[in-house]
């Protein structure tokens, strides 16, 4: 009687030591946010794509001229997006002036 008195004595202080969870704070659930949402802003400035897909317009005056521009780029892996774009284009000649 003595020895299974014991040994739940023992074994007690290792069952409650296993059922802990160690949950995350707030704060520490807003800091991981903070550098997931800064490292995705760095990727994004380094041109890397983040989204699955992506397009981007673009229209250009010059005293000259103008321009249109269109980009869209298709997330295939973490090493390979594929990008496509077109840039149209109208510029008078210096003599037309």
């Amino acid at each position: 009687m003595k020895k299974i008195i014991i040994m739940t004595i023992i074994s007690l202080p290792l069952l409650v030591a296993a059922q802990q969870n160690k949950s995350q704070s707030r704060k520490e659930k807003a800091t991981e946010r903070k550098e997931k949402v800064n490292q995705l802003i760095k990727q994004e400035e380094e041109g890397a794509l983040i989204f699955q897909k992506q397009s981007t317009f673009g229209l250009n005056f010059n005293s000259d001229g103008f321009g249109f521009t269109y980009e869209h780029g298709k997330y295939k892996t973490i090493t390979k997006t594929n990008l496509w774009w077109i840039s149209l284009g109208e510029r008078k000649d210096p003599k037309q002036y």
